[in-house]
């Protein structure tokens, strides 16, 4: 492979793998960054080389008479590319929906640390604890690594955190365990800090914040293991 492809192709497999252990997921759209070290380590080690994308792409271009073979692996990067774009489109899109939020929020500003943070949905509901058995109505905030809920203040119009969950500690349990209207609307939050019910406005409501906190908690633990697994990688090279 030539330098200059060789360069290049480096740059791809560093943005992709950016975006890889950033947890962006397409369901989660449509419904942290890596440390440098663990990035040295997948860069000294090729590892990109094992990848699908590289594997074509080398065979594409292996014979240097092969115009189709040219034109095949041009038509890949070409796709890869508009790929990025769209992904680096949605991420200025998602950045302005973590100011919104954030501004909203008292003391939002400390969510916009984690660049690699972001927001996914906003609602109302309706907060039981497990221990007083108390209702109480609060807005629930769902990041891409925690769930916040917060009640709004009469006097600042803004909302006030009461809690902040990590999700990859999380399990949301649908209360199907008995029969009755308010079990249609209802599900639990198990959480080593705190365990609860909630209910929304409706079994339709319900069955979509199910939904997306289940797919965050999933996406988290799937971000969390491929930084470890990288982590664990930058170790063995400084061996």
């Amino acid at each position: 492979m030539s330098i200059e492809r060789s360069a290049f192709v480096t740059q791809l497999a560093r943005i992709k793998l950016f975006e890889e252990n950033r947890g962006m997921n397409e369901d989660i759209r449509n419904a942290r960054q890596i440390r440098p070290a663990a990035f040295r380590a997948h860069h000294d080690n090729q590892a990109f080389k094992n990848d699908s994308w590289f594997k074509h792409l080398e065979d594409s271009c292996s014979e240097p008479s092969n115009q189709r073979g040219k034109l095949s692996a041009l038509d890949q990067v070409k796709q890869m590319l508009e790929e990025l774009h769209s992904s680096f489109e949605m991420n200025q899109e998602m950045k302005q929906d973590m100011k919104r939020v954030t501004s909203c929020i008292r003391n939002g500003e400390i969510f916009l640390n984690d660049p690699a943070r972001f927001f996914i949905r906003e609602g109302d509901l309706i907060k039981r604890s497990n221990h007083v058995g108390r209702s109480t109505n609060y807005r629930f905030f769902l990041f891409s690594d925690m769930l916040v809920y917060a009640h709004k203040s009469s006097s600042r119009g803004d909302y006030k955190i009461h809690g902040e969950l990590p999700l990859h500690l999380m399990k949301v349990v649908d209360d199907n365990g008995s029969v009755g209207k308010k079990q249609m609307k209802s599900f639990f939050i198990h959480h080593p800090h705190k365990s609860f019910l909630l209910s929304a406005a409706g079994p339709e409501m319900k069955k979509s914040w199910i939904n997306d906190i289940t797919l965050a908690i999933n996406n988290e633990l799937g971000r969390k293991a491929r930084v470890e697994g990288a982590r664990l990688a930058s170790m063995s090279v400084d061996r």
